[in-house]
């Protein structure tokens, strides 16, 4: 049974919940359209409530960002949780994603924190995903060089929901990201209206050009996929490959996954 929709979640319900170990994490597979292989998994998090059991993000996430430090460390336990996967010998092929905000990834122990948790052989394997920010503009010197200290440690950057808001192309044009996910708004145009294809098609191949690798979010049909297989996405996360779950699950499904037919 889902929670009831009026759930208040506090900063000090989320320090708690990190004191305790009461976060979870859920990891998304993520394939290769090529080959229907599974190379990477994106890392979700959700929170064990006393009274109201398993919260999925957007019960907590909002709240956690209002506070610099809660989130910062809500991050970083999302990392240690990664890393501790990256050590299993049947993922040695998979990166791994996680969602950082800007705030926190502008932060002044950002790097050294990261460092700590991930050396260069596991820097390799994990994908920073920058969420949504307005701030991106004024921000772009700072970002140019963390991106590029990041990436020569190892790292990928990603920006994650692209096209959900304002920005996001200029921001694409003029920092070095590694990869674009298209957010789920893009997979209901389409379906809506095959026309958007003429559109979207050079997008890609822009992306493409530029050396970037592009996902999109959101995939629940096979039409869908096929559809955007057919105008040259790379990759694909959503339903019809699978829901968030736990690690240990989805290393049982992972054959069942790759043999689907999409």
């Amino acid at each position: 049974m889902e929670p009831a929709q009026d759930i208040v979640i506090g900063i000090e319900d989320i320090e708690s919940a990190i004191a305790d170990n009461r976060f979870v994490i859920y990891y998304q597979p993520q394939i290769s359209v090529n080959d229907h292989k599974i190379y990477g998994a994106e890392a979700l998090t959700r929170l064990i409530h006393p009274v109201h059991g398993l919260l999925a993000p957007h019960y907590f996430i909002e709240t956690s960002e209002q506070d610099a430090r809660v989130a910062a460390n809500l991050f970083y336990y999302i990392c240690k949780d990664a890393a501790g996967w990256l050590q299993e010998p049947q993922l040695s092929d998979w990166r791994f994603s996680i969602n950082v905000s800007l705030r926190t990834m502008l932060g002044e122990t950002f790097k050294e924190r990261l460092a700590a948790i991930f050396d260069r052989g596991a820097a390799n394997r994990i994908t920073l995903e920058l969420t949504e920010s307005e701030e991106l503009c004024s921000s772009y010197s700072d970002l140019r060089r963390l991106f590029a200290e990041l990436q020569r440690s190892g790292f990928r950057i990603a920006f994650d929901d692209f096209g959900k808001g304002q920005r996001h192309l200029f921001d694409v044009l003029h920092l070095p990201v590694d990869i674009v996910k298209l957010d789920r708004a893009f997979v209901t145009a389409l379906s809506a209206h095959a026309q958007l294809s003429g559109l979207f098609r050079p997008l890609l191949q822009e992306f493409h050009s530029r050396g970037i690798l592009t996902v999109i979010e959101g995939i629940e049909l096979q039409e869908q996929y096929r559809a955007w297989r057919a105008l040259g996405i790379d990759a694909v996360q959503g339903y019809i490959v699978g829901k968030p779950m736990p690690m240990e699950l989805l290393i049982d499904r992972t054959t069942g996954i790759e043999s689907h037919r999409y």
